[in-house]
């Protein structure tokens, strides 16, 4: 499964932005399957925010890229009962 969002703002075109997601099911096995999910957002603007090198101070842009995933393994023990093991990621901030 792949899904793409964009997200337009008129009033402020600085906070626009777009996401992929991705997701993948495998069955290992009749009781095992592992799910794997990315997620991607490139340069959100976060806001203004004040800088200061060399005695110079200036207001700059801060963004943030995030790239999320997920990895779970999914195994049923019994038919009431399941077991799941959970594995995952981050973001960067700019």
């Amino acid at each position: 499964m792949i899904n793409r969002r964009r997200f337009v703002f008129t009033e402020n075109p600085k906070f626009n932005h777009g996401t992929l997601r991705v997701q993948a099911i495998q069955s290992l096995s009749s009781t095992t399957h592992i799910k794997i999910r990315y997620y991607y957002a490139a340069n959100q603007f976060l806001g203004s925010n004040d800088e200061q090198k060399d005695a110079l101070r200036r207001v700059t842009s801060e963004t943030v890229t995030s790239h999320i995933w997920t990895t779970r393994l999914f195994h049923d023990v019994r038919p009431d009962l399941s077991f799941q093991l959970l594995g995952g990621g981050d973001a960067e901030v700019r």
